[in-house]
């Protein structure tokens, strides 16, 4: 009698933990699921809008070639001047990525995957 009432507290005893151990799993496959989603769509966000940033960056420069090159009567030097102004921003770019894409994309991602909404 005993030990048939044991038997039977441990035997619901385990299946609760069955249960509740199924349900956490669930949970955490939820929440990754929920956290790549946010990553891919602000993945796909950033592409988009660096692709228009480019395409409208590309027509810029251009413009301002021609125009110093009309400026300085030399289409060939506003080109240059403008190539320059670019491989100087990428100097610059190259020597501070640490601090200015690393970290903040670092702190991006904890955010984007610890954010409790």
């Amino acid at each position: 009698m005993l030990i048939d009432s044991i038997t039977k507290i441990f035997g619901s005893l385990e299946s609760d933990t069955k249960a509740l151990v199924e349900n956490e799993t669930d949970q955490l496959r939820l929440k990754t699921i929920k956290a790549l989603s946010v990553v891919m769509s602000a993945l796909v966000t950033c592409f988009v809008l660096a692709l228009v940033l480019m395409a409208a960056l590309l027509f810029l420069t251009m413009a301002l070639g021609q125009w110093l090159g009309v400026i300085l009567e030399n289409a060939i030097l506003g080109y240059l001047i403008v190539g320059g102004v670019f491989l100087l921003i990428f100097v610059v770019l190259m020597i501070s990525k640490s601090k200015l894409f690393i970290n903040r994309f670092v702190s991006l991602f904890v955010k984007l995957f610890y954010s409790e909404k």
